[in-house]
């Protein structure tokens, strides 16, 4: 599932060293989106076993950001959180996705986030 790396600032602004410039040709993906390279059907296959996966999670956290930060996101955001309950972080182009005020949102994640919301994550 989606993995979300946090770099600490220290390490960010650390000075390294290293002898060669590595590959990064090695690193780039193949092209596969799975919204040009699927039937409606295997979409919607594919959105039921992630739907599934989120149920049986433990703890499951809805992570918004910027690209669901508009009126139609927003309301399914909304709706999918009735059917689904769980804590909502935001990055900071996220904040306003849903209401700062409901109680399923802990806040914005990172460096200048709230402590519930990087806990929750």
């Amino acid at each position: 599932g989606p993995v979300l790396i946090d770099v600490p600032r220290d390490v960010q602004c650390a000075e390294c060293e290293f002898d060669e410039w590595p590959d990064l040709q090695k690193y780039i993906p193949e092209e596969k989106d799975v919204r040009f390279h699927t039937t409606r059907d295997e979409q919607a296959k594919l959105l039921d076993s992630t739907v599934n996966s989120i149920l049986e999670s433990k703890k499951p956290v809805l992570y918004v950001g910027g690209g669901a930060n508009n009126i139609d996101s927003s309301k399914a955001i909304k709706d999918f959180l009735k059917l689904c309950p769980m804590p909502v972080v935001s990055s900071l182009m996220g904040i306003g996705c849903i209401p700062t005020e409901d109680e399923l949102y802990a806040g914005m994640v990172g460096m200048h986030g709230s402590y519930s919301a990087n806990r929750a994550m």
